[in-house]
Formats: C-alpha cells, sequence, structure tokens
C-alpha cells in the first residue's frame, strides 16, 4: 500500500492507499499534475500527514529537503511509525552542478516557493564552495535518514518518471 502526499501553499493533498501494478498509471498521472503551491510548513505537513495515517505502508516523501526551517522535524513525525518511509530528494542538474549548465557571473536567484531573491556572482571559487556546501547538505541528509530507518533516495530531474516508479519505488 502506498500513499502519496504532496504540500504547499494550497496546503496538503494526498493520493491514498494505491495497491498494485494496476494503480501505478494513478500514481504518475497524479504526479506529474502536481503544480507548484508556494510555501508550506514542511513539518506540520508532515506531523498532519503522520496523524491521519493507521496502518503500516509505504509513504513517500518527494521534496528538494532544501528548507529554511529544516527537514529533521517533519521527517521525525514520519519515521518509526509504521511507514517504510522514501525521502525522495529531487534536484535539478542545475542545483547540483552549476558550472557544468553554464551558469556563472552575476545572477539574481529567486526562491520559487517564497519569492525570496539574492544576487551573487558566481565565480568558480563561489560555485565550488557551493557544491562543497550542497554536498555535505546532502550527505547529513542521507544520514539522518539512515539513522531513522528511512531511504534516502537522491533524483535527479532529468530521470525519466516511468524509470523512476518502475524501478525506483519497486
Amino acid at each position: 500500500r502506498v500513499s502519496l502526499a504532496s504540500f504547499g501553499g494550497a496546503g496538503l493533498s494526498r493520493l491514498a492507499n494505491l495497491r498494485g501494478r494496476v494503480k501505478t498509471r494513478e500514481m504518475g498521472s497524479w504526479l506529474l499534475g502536481l503544480e507548484p503551491a508556494g510555501a508550506a510548513d514542511f513539518a506540520d505537513s508532515m506531523r498532519s500527514l503522520a496523524l491521519s495515517r493507521q496502518g503500516r505502508g509505504v509513504m513517500v516523501v518527494l521534496s528538494d529537503f532544501l528548507l529554511r526551517e529544516g527537514y529533521e522535524r517533519g521527517l521525525t513525525y514520519v519515521a518509526g511509525r509504521g511507514y517504510d518511509v522514501f525521502a525522495m530528494q529531487i534536484l535539478s542538474p542545475e542545483e547540483t552542478d552549476p558550472a557544468a549548465h553554464g551558469i556563472g557571473g552575476d545572477l539574481r536567484l529567486v526562491d520559487l516557493e517564497d519569492a525570496t531573491e539574492a544576487e551573487v556572482t558566481a565565480t568558480p571559487a563561489v560555485i565550488a564552495r557551493y557544491r562543497e556546501r550542497l554536498e555535505a547538505y546532502c550527505a547529513g541528509l542521507r544520514d539522518y535518514c539512515v539513522r531513522r530507518g528511512i531511504v534516502h533516495v537522491p533524483v535527479e530531474t532529468t530521470q525519466p518518471i516511468d524509470e523512476l516508479m518502475l524501478e525506483v519505488l519497486r
């Protein structure tokens, strides 16, 4: 049994109790139909989700986990409650390796979730430091998940959805 949830400014959206291959299409359609909905509190959303679920099953949390408030409190709500939890960290290739994608120079970065902006000059040294910090952050997330019995699954946005659903989520 799989339940999926998405959180954003519009609140928590769920697709619950999917069983077997027959529901794979429904799951894929739901995932592809998700739209960004603005900022939401990750911990509150995970708490609400954890309290609304009973029994055993699989829980897939899709996020970049790059949260100002951190991911720890939110993931703690869903860990150890009888679910097999998968924390799928979704990042774009531009996020993981900006220089390889021609990103550099003077930039205005806009957070799509809360519309905050930052101006930076992305020199090779700044990009190298960014990559080091991102790798450390992702390693911290992976370690946090492992200690709580959560499976951390890094996923690039370029990964085909059918491969993700049929091979990774299998």
